[in-house]
């Protein structure tokens, strides 16, 4: 950026009327950026394909070497049909915030080890193990 600092700019940006003109410009592509005009896109998406983001994260705490669970050995051994299966199972459409449980949390993520609770009974759950309390846990 070539301006010292954010304010600068912010203060350019608003004196500036041709601004919005100019970035149009350099972003020949700005109409086919539908997610731009769009800004609750990611919302709705997470609510209508909720199942295939929930996995998604679930994976990416199992296999991402900075995160807590890896580094404990916890695996993802669900699929798609699995969630929904779980889903079905507990009930999770009648849920307010549905969140996936870890019956036994030194387990890995398999059917018999899921379900579905509310994200408040989850979070109320103590005793979780973060980096600090894996580290002082080793040494």
């Amino acid at each position: 950026m070539p301006y010292k600092d954010k304010n600068a700019f912010l203060k350019w940006k608003i004196s500036n009327p041709n601004y919005y003109k100019i970035w149009k410009e350099k972003h020949p592509n700005y109409d086919k950026m539908w997610y731009l005009k769009h800004p609750n896109y990611q919302k709705e998406y997470r609510k209508k394909h909720f199942l295939s983001c929930l996995l998604h994260s679930m994976h990416h705490r199992c296999t991402q070497s900075h995160h807590h669970y890896y580094k404990r050995g916890i695996k993802n051994f669900l699929t798609i049909e699995d969630l929904k299966n779980l889903w079905q199972r507990d009930k999770g459409y009648l849920l307010k915030q549905p969140s996936i449980n870890r019956k036994d949390r030194d387990k890995n993520y398999y059917f018999d080890n899921c379900e579905f609770v509310e994200k408040v009974e989850n979070d109320r759950e103590g005793g979780r193990i973060t980096c600090k309390t894996l580290s002082r846990k080793s040494a």
